[in-house]
């Protein structure tokens, strides 16, 4: 009879490999296909990278080192006609550009190979593929299908986190710090999980710090405003004057901070059967988690910096939903955090697939878009 068992749980587990492995191939197929055939109007971002593909293509390397020496401390690379573009971005379009000589071509790799890379981690992480899916609509649309280079940092981050739940600290730190240099975006999760990784023995050993914690960062978003406004970085002043009516209270930063919320409460109301389930893992879990939360905090109380905020959770929200999802909450509640995550994943991408499209990446699935770009 244990034999028999055994060889069905082996014969299932093949028969899921091998499933997964289809279907990665499929996606993989799709998500080039859509990139590679892509024109003008397919994001309000394509365009542009486009444009910094091809002139990347022609500059020389001692240009790019030039470049981001005269913007130092700022890791920028100066890009024609007038980009400024984090220079590990810089490095791999160029070195891509060596193999493929279309722009469209290079787009077409990095967009593809960060988002399936993307899939395979959460995959590897236990997530299904019903989670992936969603999540990753909403990460697609926003980061490979327009800010390619989010998606690219993004992508490190979790892939970084994965790596430290693995025990590989060498390997997870280095992609976490490599994120910094596709997107300098994603050195604010990084500067908080980095601290929070630190001092997780101290700030996870009562219920009282947690609540603290939870509560103080809950209102972090008032001192990243300052601190954000006091940096002397163009991209900044070319978000801070955007789409202002994104960021305060609306329905995305009140479905969110009912998520982050909620799983706080859980945190803190069953604090040693929550880290217990979570084990060793918890070192690394709790603190990206957690690094999420200032981002939502600048989303409702930084609105003096317009689209800033929307941008920094937009970021989060996907690092905080993958990593939500590997907690083990075996409990009612569970069924509690999946239904605001969901409800925060159905707002979000009825917003940018429907309500303001941002790509026709998901067309014919949803309606086509004539997107113009409008600076």
């Amino acid at each position: 009879m244990l034999e028999k068992q055994q060889g069905h749980s082996y014969a299932y587990a093949v028969a899921r490999s091998l499933f997964d492995f289809n279907l990665y191939i499929l996606f993989s197929a799709l998500a080039f296909c859509s990139f590679f055939s892509a024109q003008e109007n397919f994001s309000y971002d394509y365009v542009f990278y486009i444009g910094y593909f091809d002139a990347i293509q022609r500059m020389q390397l001692d240009d790019i080192f030039l470049s981001l020496q005269s913007n130092l401390p700022f890791i920028y690379v100066s890009v024609p006609p007038s980009g400024l573009l984090e220079v590990g971005f810089v490095l791999v379009v160029k070195a891509l550009s060596y193999i493929a000589e279309s722009p469209a071509l290079v787009y077409a790799c990095i967009a593809t190979a960060s988002l399936m890379t993307r899939v395979l981690i959460m995959r590897r992480l236990g997530i299904n593929w019903g989670w992936i899916v969603l999540i990753n609509i909403y990460a697609i649309t926003l980061f490979e299908a327009n800010a390619i280079r989010a998606g690219c940092a993004l992508t490190l981050i979790i892939f970084g986190g994965y790596s430290l739940l693995r025990h590989r600290r060498l390997l997870g730190f280095a992609l976490l710090v490599s994120s910094i240099a596709f997107h300098v975006q994603a050195a604010f999760v990084f500067c908080f999980f980095c601290f929070f990784w630190l001092f997780y023995n101290f700030f996870s050993r009562s219920a009282f710090r947690l609540a603290l914690t939870g509560f103080g960062l809950g209102v972090s978003g008032l001192v990243v405003a300052k601190a954000l406004a006091l940096l002397n970085v163009s991209k900044m002043e070319d978000y801070s004057g955007k789409s202002a009516q994104a960021v305060g209270f609306n329905s995305i930063s009140l479905a969110g901070i009912f998520l982050v919320a909620g799983f706080f409460y859980k945190i803190v109301s069953s604090r040693k059967y929550v880290l217990a389930s979570m084990g060793a893992e918890g070192r690394t879990l709790l603190p990206l988690l957690i690094s999420s939360v200032p981002a939502l905090s600048a989303l409702v109380f930084a609105t003096s910096l317009g689209a800033i905020g929307d941008r920094l959770w937009q970021f989060s929200f996907v690092i905080f939903s993958v990593f939500m999802l590997r907690v083990s909450v075996r409990d009612d509640f569970k069924y509690v955090l999946y239904l605001l995550l969901v409800l925060c994943l159905f707002i979000s991408n009825v917003n940018i697939l429907i309500r303001y499209p941002l790509s026709n990446f998901l067309y014919p699935l949803v309606p086509y878009v004539d997107i113009i770009p409008k600076f």
